[in-house]
């Protein structure tokens, strides 16, 4: 038996996202007349449906009994090269209403499946991590999602959505990359030259689960952490004894021409200089660090 089979080639709506709104009402809600917006050039998309059941047990039975359906969990995560930190934002931002983790996201894509469009939607999705880096390079966004539910594949005409406008192709236009920023790397107000630079806001969830219904009813944002991390040039003293003294900063960093990235009560929590012998490359401070609050604008 022969099939024609799928691969990357085949997506045929790329990765796009809608806000559902912002109240547990429409928290899972596809909205109607959906103005769906491409989700970066995506490079990896990974679908993680968890559904959890029970085997039953019985006495004077060697096999189970039974196997019984008690409940249904969703992530996904992707990898993209992006054009802007719009979607970016949903993670790393602090909670508040449209554009931030306080609205729930519908995602859609879809691809050719045997010959036939299938359609994948992602209902009541926020973020629980999120990554920004560059390291002379494209600007990469890393990012791993709860969703409320994952559908099962259809091929039913725009995905059951009621009159949606699909994203068609994937983005037109440069992502941004590291030269983009001069001079990106601020340190207490001190230019510093560094290499790779990276930000991840991680969020924990609360989850309204409840008996009498397998899927998440809602999800709220509670806590964000926010570490970051450079490999940066020494140039001075000033970085280590920072280090030592666990001095509170403010760190800035340029994401693009245009957005800045400022992690104030910036901390640096482990520095590693090495010194081989042998080796020609310049002098680098490996940082890694926590700051207290994030915002990119």
């Amino acid at each position: 038996m022969s099939f024609n089979i799928t691969t990357a080639r085949d997506i045929t709506k790329p990765l796009q996202y809608v806000e559902e709104g912002t109240t547990a009402a429409l928290y899972g809600v596809s909205p109607s007349s959906a103005a769906f917006v491409a989700a970066g050039i995506n490079t990896e998309i990974t679908l993680d449906p968890n559904v959890v059941s029970e085997q039953i047990r019985a006495l004077g039975l060697e096999d189970f009994a039974d196997i019984v359906k008690t409940q249904e969990a969703y992530a996904f995560s992707l990898r993209s090269n992006i054009l802007n930190t719009t979607l970016a934002k949903y993670g790393t931002e602090a909670v508040g209403g449209t554009g931030t983790i306080g609205a729930s996201l519908l995602f859609a894509f879809s691809y050719s499946l045997d010959g036939t469009q299938n359609y994948a939607l992602l209902r009541g999705c926020r973020p629980v991590s999120t990554t920004l880096s560059v390291n002379r390079g494209l600007w990469t966004l890393d990012q791993t999602w709860h969703a409320k539910s994952i559908n099962k594949e259809v091929a039913t005409a725009n995905g059951g959505l009621t009159t949606p406008t699909f994203v068609t192709a994937v983005p037109s236009g440069s992502p941004l990359k590291h030269q983009d920023g001069v001079s990106p790397f601020n340190w207490n107000s001190v230019v510093f030259s560094e290499r790779s630079f990276s930000i991840t806001v991680t969020r924990d969830l609360a989850l309204l689960e409840s008996n009498g219904d397998v899927q998440v009813l809602f999800s709220k944002a509670a806590n964000r952490s926010i570490t970051w991390s450079a490999e940066v040039y020494k140039e001075s003293a000033v970085i280590k004894d920072d280090y030592h003294d666990q001095q509170k900063r403010v760190l800035t960093y340029k994401v693009g021409a245009s957005d800045v990235a400022t992690l104030t009560d910036s901390v640096i929590t482990g520095l590693t200089q090495r010194h081989t012998g042998g080796d020609s490359s310049a002098l680098i401070e490996s940082l890694t660090g926590v700051a207290r609050t994030l915002a990119i604008a």
